[in-house]
């Protein structure tokens, strides 16, 4: 599903797109595995739980309004076969990347609360299969996920203890335990890549595979965390981001069944992150006593007193503990669940939803920290040290990366903040407008080259226009591109420039603006009927689509009251994300819908006329 474009051209910008620069243009945090363009959360329309803590993450991370997917999802929120998770959840997810055109872009499915995180796929073997107890057909939802090419084929790969060939370094040698790491590499996914078995990119499908990133941002079943602990992680996960938080991190040596399979590697990750300018800590137990300054934390036993041993999490924190089901969250779980870690304060963390015998191929190798620390996402992190990902359920923010290296974006043709208008009017720049980015990377360049056959565009520092969340094109730094509203609805659209550094991390940076189309030209010609002869025409702005709420702050008993406008329009629907919630005939009118079908907290709300497809600015209100 998730599949590059087959052809070239469809990598390229739309020739001559004609606008005016609306509204403030903002520079946004730099992020490292992609960031909210890239991402596709997936939220059960039937879960307040869900819907709120999806509300608060669009918000935090300003995902645009198209990656949003909500499913009708009413079953079993802990436990779901391989088939109904195919028909269930996967397929409205890969129908929405192609309805929606995002297959391009999409790198990383990310779950909120209220859908089965333990997946029993055992019909989705091939008959007559056997397997040993170690590799029992029960997964997690995020492992499952990120093996779904998998899980859709019907292979037994998904199971094998090498599946995962986004792992670098001395792979084989540490499926049953940890060796030696060797000179990991550290790299970005995206799902049009291909990795072959050695852990490197290839460009030839038949000796490589494609992943997509999967986390869930959290689990309210259960012993789950409750809708505050989940979004309080959230936003921790940005807090690690504003400021990189000082700390160490803990590789503690507990119970020896639980230790034995990675223990040999600490002291390597040890001497890797401390040539990062890390502090490490190397010590017996199962918990740092009296640590208030966990960057990371690898331990393993299946009980953590983190009541009686408490330990301070630092933002953006990932913890872990292996042992065989700290990711079972159901309420007859006997070990510590993985919720208590972000209880505590950690912002990722992990364990398997059935017992895993202790291979290490199934857990995190001590490499999980180092990734994180060269400037790797969460999601990434976690992904680069799991050779046999399936029965893993990881909990965090995906693009959470405190470290990574910003890169600087200059992108010429916006407007700068000192010519913005006082008010929030929209206004026209010129008729016509050029983009020109240049991506300045951080650091020194990078040491080894893409391999050999990738497009050049891609092996020196892109750039990337989005335009309402949708990739329209992939450019070189320094490239100019025109744009004119062919085949675009004229008011308002979001402009996403993203630029890439041109190392393995690929640390990314964007300018934000609203552009307002004007009408199309031959229209504005027609209105022009004294243009001089031989004279173009001026851009005449489309009549904007009003959204006025009767109030900012509502109830989560009462109901949303919209009042749209949209002259010539036959229909007006208003939209929560990218679903409709309401809808209006003609060109005004008021649009209601139920708090509750909302759920809790920020609501992004966008009036959309028919059949023109003109929007409207987004509307934030807030349901309490």
């Amino acid at each position: 599903m998730l599949r590059p474009p087959s052809h070239p051209s469809q990598w390229r910008l739309l020739a001559m797109l004609l606008v005016a620069i609306a509204c403030a243009c903002v520079s946004a945090r730099a992020r490292a595995g992609g960031g909210p363009e890239n991402v596709l959360l997936v939220v059960n329309a039937n879960s307040d739980s869900s819907m709120t803590i999806a509300n608060h993450y669009v918000r935090l991370r300003d995902l645009p309004a198209t990656n949003v997917v909500y499913v009708d999802y009413r079953g079993d929120k802990e436990n779901i076969t391989g088939a109904k998770l195919r028909d269930k959840v996967l397929a409205p997810v890969f129908r929405a990347i192609t309805e929606r055109r995002l297959g391009a872009q999409i790198d990383c499915v990310a779950y909120s609360s209220d859908l089965p995180w333990r997946v029993e796929f055992s019909r989705e073997m091939p008959e007559g299969l056997k397997l040993p107890r170690q590799q029992k057909p029960i997964g997690s939802l995020t492992g499952v996920t990120y093996l779904s090419r998998h899980l859709l084929a019907k292979s037994p790969t998904i199971v094998s203890l090498d599946s995962n060939w986004y792992v670098p370094g001395p792979v084989r040698v540490n499926l049953a335990n940890c060796t030696r790491l060797g000179a990991e590499p550290s790299r970005a996914l995206r799902s049009r890549y291909l990795w072959g078995l050695d852990g490197s990119r290839v460009t030839d499908p038949k000796h490589g595979r494609r992943y997509i990133l999967s986390t869930m941002l959290g689990v309210t079943t259960g012993r789950g965390n409750s809708v505050e602990e989940v979004v309080e992680s959230l936003r921790r996960a940005i807090a690690a981001e504003v400021s990189p938080p000082d700390g160490a991190y803990y590789f503690m040596r507990g119970e020896r069944v639980r230790t034995r399979p990675r223990s040999a590697c600490f002291g390597e990750a040890a001497g890797l992150l401390r040539g990062l300018g890390a502090r490490v800590v190397e010590a017996e137990g199962v918990l740092p006593r009296g640590a208030s300054d966990v960057l990371g934390l690898m331990t393993g036993s299946p009980k953590l007193d983190l009541a009686g041993t408490p330990v301070g999490f630092r933002p953006g924190a990932i913890a872990e503990h292996l042992t065989s089901t700290g990711g079972n969250l159901m309420l007859r779980g006997q070990q510590t669940p993985i919720s208590e870690l972000i209880r505590a304060g950690a912002t990722g963390a992990c364990g398997t939803v059935i017992e895993p015998f202790a291979i290490q191929a199934k857990f995190p190798l001590p490499s999980l920290h180092v990734h994180y620390r060269r400037g790797c996402s969460l999601a990434e992190a976690f992904y680069q040290s799991v050779a046999s990902p399936y029965q893993l359920l990881i909990l965090g923010d995906p693009l959470c990366q405190p470290w990574a290296d910003r890169p600087a974006i200059r992108v010429e043709g916006l407007p700068q903040p000192a010519e913005f208008p006082a008010s929030d009017e929209p206004f026209v720049v010129q008729r016509v407008l050029d983009l020109k980015a240049v991506v300045t990377p951080a650091g020194a360049p990078p040491d080894d080259a893409p391999p050999e056959g990738l497009a050049e565009s891609e092996s020196r520092a892109p750039w990337e226009l989005f335009i309402d969340g949708r990739l329209r094109g992939r450019l070189r730094s320094g490239a100019t591109v025109r744009i004119d509203p062919s085949g675009l609805p004229p008011g308002l659209h979001e402009l996403r420039c993203v630029g890439y550094s041109p190392d393995p991390i690929e640390t990314s940076a964007r300018r934000v603006a609203w552009v307002d189309l004007p009408e199309p030209a031959a229209a504005a010609d027609e209105a022009a009927d004294d243009t001089a002869e031989g004279a173009a025409a001026p851009a005449r702005r489309a009549a904007p689509i009003e959204i006025e709420p009767a109030a900012l702050i509502v109830p989560f008993e009462g109901e949303v009251r919209v009042t749209l406008r949209a002259p010539g329009a036959e229909a007006i629907v208003l939209r929560q994300n990218h679903r409709e919630v309401a809808r209006v005939s003609g060109e005004s009118g008021v649009a209601t819908a139920p708090a509750s079908k909302l759920g809790h907290g920020p609501i992004r709300l966008q009036a959309v006329a028919e059949p023109s497809g003109s929007q409207s600015r987004p509307l934030w209100i807030n349901v309490q």
